[in-house]
This record gives structure tokens, C-alpha cells and sequence, in this order.
């Protein structure tokens, strides 16, 4: 083999780990469109479950009549784990009227209603995690029972994937998408906590909170609904960070007399209404740093017909970037007449992932200019 071909073959070993990078941030953009039809495919990973009836429990005693391992504290729960719950009855897991700690975890539900449903279970006490709800009206369904609701996959139900109803709640890591009405809906449940969900191809809407005040919803997916990506009513005091709200057939994110709640962070590309839209009766929000792109709008991409909205940060004086602005402040659409004073210039990078992505590419960097000083100290030798 010739030098010149040694020297080329070695150069391009060089700058093999900045395709690489490249590479990987495709496949990053890639996951974020395909991660409800990734997320799909688990629903087939029935391993190892124990075909069942379904089950019914009306009070601490039944805990112990079904032989559930554990005692009920809250150091030893009871485990209702690893069943496979395919019935035409109504309820899956039904649990009410307790007051001891238990777990449901690793089940598979398709019933008639409710895939796993609680009611009256004290504050607290229960944890519902990584099991697939499918097919049923009502994936998970929560009526005056806090609960841990973590890691499930809810999907192909009738109407919700997961129903909170008067139950302040964690609600964390779940992946809701293709179900009939909502991937997520709260109803009376202040002070939740709403974070890293996935909510994609829902018939309607990804999150729904009504009559909420003081919760959080971060770190949330609302991808290709139907409607709405996020959606308040009659919610006041909630902070709404670092959601993305992208590619919905209508608004990113909607809300119907919903006052003083914060909006930062966020993403809202490419849906087909506005980004945000507050409505005539929603006031005293604040929407900042956060990414608005490729709305398919007419005008502005934002809508508000409230009062006392502030699209900027009064303090730093920083608003939001928007894809077509040029120069100048930037109009809001709606009866209020309000305007982003403080455009942003450049895309809001979120911290975590810039982080990340800084490391990554000082490694890779790095590790080129190494290979290729290498390269050349090996054809000079």
C-alpha cells in the first residue's frame, strides 16, 4: 500500500469519531419523532406474567385473602405483581376503602372499563408502577386516592390513558400515547406533580388539567395529538417548564381561564395552530425563554386574549426566541394587543442537555486529534 493511501485511510480513522457525533445527534433528532412507536413495541413483553381473574378489594383484610406477599407497612407493602389481566369485566385491580401500603407492578390489564382502578385509598399508600394498561376505557384510574403513578405504559384505551380525579399525585415517567380522548387527564388534583411523560397521538389532548392550582408539569412529551398538547381550564398558580409541545394538528399548548402560572423552558414547533393560546379569561401568566418555531400560523405564533400576560421576564428582561422575528419587539395575536418586548436572538438551549452534549463533543474532538496526530507520527516512523 501506497503512503498517500496509508495517509488517507488513517485521516479518515481520524475524523471517524466526529461522524460519529454527528451521527449521533441525527439519531437523537430521529428518537424524538419515533419514541411512541418505539414505546409500542413493550406492550408485547408479557414475560413471564401469571394469567389471572381479575381482582377485587374492598379492604385491608382482602390483602390477606388473596395471600399478597408483605404485611402492609410501609417497609414491607403488599406486592401485586407479574399478572396477566385479559377479562370482559369491568375492573382489572380494583382497590378501595384501605389504609395499608401496597405496590402494583409488572401487570398486564385489558378489561372492559378500568385497567387498575383506586378509590378512597388513604393518601400516600400506593405505588403503580411499569405495567401496560391496554385496551380498556380507562387505563389507571385514581378517585380520592394520592398515589405514585410511575413508569406505566397506557395505551389504546377508549377514552384516557391515565384519569386522576381529586388526588394530588405524582405522576412520573409514563408513556400514554394513541388512546381515544387523553393520554393524561387531572381533575381536582393540586399540588401534583406531572414530570417526564410521554404523551404522543392522543385522539384529543396530550395532558389535561382542570381545577388544578400549584402543581408542576416538566419534562413532559406532547407529540402529534390530535388537539392539544397541553391543556389547562380553571387552573391557577402552576408552573409549566421545560415541556415540549411539538407537531399537535393544533395548538402546543392552550388555556381556558387559567390564571398566574409560569411558562419557561419549553418547546413549541411546528404545530398546527398557535403555540400557546391563552384565552379571554386567563391572566397574570407569564410566558418566557422559551422556543417558538415553524407554527403554522398566520401571523404571530402565539395568541392571547387574556390580561396582564407578560411574554417576557420582567426581572431579566429576556423573552422568547421566535422563528420569524427579525428585529424589533414581537406582536402577539389576540384582543389583548400584547408583545414579547425582549425577542431572544437565538434558540433557548436548555442547560441538561447542552451539558451533556458539550462533554460529548470535547471527547470526540479530542479523541480525532489524537488518532490523527497518531496517524502522522506512524507514517513518519
Amino acid at each position: 500500500m501506497s503512503k498517500k493511501s496509508k495517509n488517507i485511510i488513517l485521516n479518515f480513522i481520524g475524523i471517524s469519531p466526529l461522524l460519529l457525533l454527528i451521527s449521533l445527534l441525527w439519531i437523537n433528532a430521529c428518537f424524538s419523532f419515533t419514541n411512541a412507536y418505539l414505546q409500542e413495541a413493550t406492550i408485547s413483553k408479557k414475560i413471564q406474567l401469571i394469567p389471572h381473574s381479575p381482582f377485587t378489594i374492598t379492604s385491608d383484610l382482602d390483602f390477606e385473602t388473596y395471600g399478597f406477599p408483605g404485611n402492609g407497612l410501609q417497609n414491607n407493602p403488599y406486592i401485586i405483581e407479574n399478572y396477566e389481566i385479559i377479562s370482559s369485566a369491568v375492573k382489572g385491580i380494583s382497590i378501595s376503602d384501605t389504609t395499608k401500603f401496597f405496590v402494583i407492578r409488572n401487570c398486564y390489564v385489558d378489561v372492559l372499563t378500568s385497567g387498575i382502578y383506586l378509590s378512597n385509598v388513604a393518601k400516600g399508600t400506593s405505588t403503580i408502577t411499569n405495567n401496560t394498561c391496554t385496551n380498556n376505557v380507562v387505563g389507571i384510574e385514581l378517585r380520592s386516592s394520592s398515589s405514585d403513578i410511575i413508569n406505566n405504559t397506557c395505551t389504546l384505551n377508549t377514552e384516557y390513558g391515565i384519569q386522576v380525579d381529586s388526588s394530588p399525585s405524582l405522576v412520573k415517567n409514563n408513556t400514554c400515547f394513541s388512546n381515544g380522548a387523553y393520554g393524561i387527564y387531572l381533575w381536582n388534583s393540586s399540588d401534583s406533580l406531572i414530570v417526564e411523560n410521554t404523551c404522543n397521538n392522543n385522539n384529543m389532548r396530550g395532558i389535561y388539567l382542570q381545577d388544578n392550582q400549584n402543581s408542576t408539569i416538566s419534562d413532559n412529551i406532547c407529540y402529534y395529538n390530535t388537539q392539544w398538547g397541553i391543556y389547562l381550564v380553571h387552573s391557577h398558580h402552576n408552573t409549566l417548564t421545560k415541556n415540549l409541545c411539538n407537531f399537535n394538528y393544533d395548538k402546543g399548548m392552550y388555556f381556558w381561564g387559567s390564571d398566574n402560572c409560569n411558562i419557561t423552558d419549553s418547546s413549541f414547533e411546528a404545530n398546527g395552530g398557535y403555540g400557546i393560546d391563552l384565552d379571554s379569561n386567563s391572566d397574570s401568566n407569564i410566558v418566557c425563554n422559551n422556543n417558538f418555531l415553524d407554527n403554522i400560523v398566520s401571523a404571530s405564533q402565539a395568541r392571547d386574549d387574556g390580561s396582564n400576560n407578560y411574554w417576557y421576564n420582567i426581572t431579566s428582561l429576556s423573552g422568547n426566541f421566535w422563528s420569524d422575528w427579525y428585529s424589533g419587539s414581537y406582536s402577539i395575536d389576540g384582543f389583548s394587543s400584547s408583545v414579547d418586548m425582549y425577542p431572544l436572538n437565538d434558540p433557548v438551549i436548555f442547560p441538561e442537555y447542552s451539558l451533556k452534549l458539550s462533554f460529548l463533543m470535547v471527547f470526540l474532538i479530542s479523541l480525532s486529534l489524537a488518532t490523527i496526530c497518531y496517524s502522522k507520527k506512524k507514517l513518519k516512523s
